[in-house]
């Protein structure tokens, strides 16, 4: 419970004289109202950093509760580019529920910076309240946010000057449309979740994962859609050392006026989504008209490392010029033979891999679309799990184009529990 430091139970003879009677003796020693935690997590490379702080409040109203406030930082490289966020927040306040469900309640700041995958950075600042059951199964949030994108100039090659070539390329049309004014977010999210894989949870020997995640959007603010993704995964052991897996992820969005004619409605804003054209060269005009398209770039996926081995993230959805916009659908099935190296904890393992990742709500979803943006690469590599990080790869892949298989290519991943 969390509340008593010690618990000594002693059973002795009643004073009594009933043979039939014992006095149990009970010393309780309870855990000091509040406690202070705090640490520094750092990855060897320096790209992951995390600091956290905790404050546990115990028994308080005298009815065996925890309330936690934690303070959190954290700096993350993705594949995208980075995020550093702050947030504090409070969990298992106790109410009338408090026995089947946990809740909690967070404020945040959060800054992305998206620059290896498109030409700006975001700023949200917002606030979460919501409830999971005790076994982790059902999560239920509200999220309120406000999200500031800001266009950034990306280099250009070669970086030392040459007459001609601006050093500097200035962000498409899509990005500086985007972020001519902040983006309001009320959103209601659930979260279904089944795990049941055994061994590392990074690595797994066998069994299955389900997580289903729904987001509605639209209740106030300025964006207005539903949101789902759903990932599944099944491990199965063939050997004591060797697992055969094969995992799947699937997602889309689409604002609420499209949800009964999905992608068959066209969005005049995102046009754009696979032009290669001059808009992002350094002639762009200064001023963009305002507007936001039909599904924000900033509520569309961008896609892993991990989605299809050995295919870039920019790759993976729309592009105006050399900037990435995301997808509004994507989906893929990943199968692996994974080997367990005696007296290790890496693992060596063999893939093939295959998705698609839509443009925009535009794009409709049939046969011939779904074949221009899929993406097929095959490889092996080597696993090592990081407690609390991920799983980290180190492959050689070779991605499938019009004219076959391509070099391999050597691929670093960190990916989570989806892979």
């Amino acid at each position: 419970m969390d509340v008593f430091k010690t618990v000594h139970m002693d059973v002795d003879q009643a004073s009594t004289d009933n043979p039939d009677e014992v006095d149990i003796l009970v010393k309780m020693k309870e855990r000091p109202i509040w406690g202070l935690n705090f640490g520094v997590t750092n990855t060897m490379d320096g790209q992951n950093l995390e600091f956290n702080s905790s404050l546990r409040l115990r028994n308080l109203l005298g009815g065996a509760e925890v309330t936690q406030v934690d303070l959190t930082g954290t700096k993350e490289s993705i594949a995208a580019g980075e995020i550093s966020s702050m947030a504090i927040s409070v969990r298992d306040i106790r109410t009338s529920f408090s026995s089947k469900f946990r809740n909690f309640f967070k404020l945040f700041k959060e800054n992305q910076d998206w620059s290896n995958v498109s030409s700006f950075r975001t700023v949200n600042t917002g606030g979460i309240v919501g409830a999971v059951t005790p076994d982790g199964r059902h999560r239920v949030e509200y999220e309120a946010a406000v999200r500031h994108m800001e266009p950034t100039k990306q280099p250009t090659l070669p970086l030392i000057p040459v007459e001609g070539i601006p050093l500097v390329r200035t962000p498409s049309v899509s990005i500086l449309r985007e972020a001519s004014s902040p983006s309001y977010k009320s959103a209601v999210r659930y979260t279904y979740t089944d795990n049941q894989v055994k061994g590392n949870e990074y690595v797994p020997t066998s069994g299955y994962r389900v997580v289903q995640k729904v987001e509605a959007a639209g209740f106030g603010g300025d964006v207005s859609y539903l949101k789902s993704e759903t990932s599944a995964q099944y491990h199965h052991p063939i050997t004591p050392t060797l697992t055969a897996s094969i995992t799947s992820r699937v997602g889309w969005i689409a604002p609420w006026k499209n949800l009964f004619s999905f992608g068959g409605q066209s969005d005049p804003q995102t046009n754009l989504l696979q032009s290669s054209s001059s808009s992002s060269s350094s002639n762009v005009p200064a001023a963009v008209p305002p507007g936001k398209s039909a599904v924000p770039i900033l509520d569309r996926f961008f896609l892993d490392q991990a989605f299809v081995r050995g295919v870039p993230p920019s790759a993976l959805g729309g592009v105006d010029g050399k900037d990435a916009l995301g997808s509004t659908t994507y989906a893929n099935v990943n199968a692996f033979l994974t080997k367990q190296i005696p007296n290790t904890p890496l693992s060596a393992h063999v893939f093939a891999n295959v998705g698609t990742a839509l443009p925009g709500c535009d794009t409709p979803i049939n046969s011939e679309n779904i074949v221009k943006n899929s993406h097929c690469s095959v490889g092996f590599g080597a696993v090592a799990p990081l407690a609390q990080l991920g799983r980290l790869e180190v492959n050689v892949a070779s991605r499938y184009t019009e004219s076959g298989f391509g070099a391999a290519e050597f691929r670093f991943i960190l990916a989570g529990t989806d892979f």
